[in-house]
């Protein structure tokens, strides 16, 4: 354990320090001004150059989805069985072919498209 006078001088060091930073450390107020200044002349450039790549992002984003997914006007038809609710008890015999058929909704997006391919080589 420390002495009482060597805390005593760990304690001064360190008050010392303290005074040394304030010291240096420029008035709040003159800080404050100076990132006003910078934010008012610097961050409306920014902001509508932000807003124009977000907007651009999105449009080739949303056109992209329209070619992929265009098929004539008509929506795709699912290659999955249609759903039958009925009432009565299931055997697990018919259970299990109804499982053995389910398909997953998002199964289509594991597909290639149907198109020409576009990969290294089709140049």
């Amino acid at each position: 354990m420390k002495t009482e006078g060597e805390q005593d001088r760990i304690k001064t060091l360190f008050c010392d320090l303290k005074r040394e930073d304030e010291r240096r450390a420029p008035p709040f107020w003159q800080v404050l001004q100076a990132a006003e200044a910078r934010r008012s002349s610097a961050f409306r450039p920014t902001l509508w150059a932000a807003a124009a790549g977000t907007a651009a992002v999105v449009l080739v984003a949303g056109g992209a989805f329209l070619l992929a997914h265009r098929h004539g006007g008509q929506p795709a038809a699912s290659s999955a069985s249609p759903v039958v609710q009925s009432h009565a008890p299931k055997t697990p015999e018919a259970m299990a072919l109804e499982i053995s058929r389910w398909e997953s909704p998002t199964a289509f997006l594991l597909k290639p498209p149907a198109g020409p391919s576009l990969g290294p080589g089709s140049v």
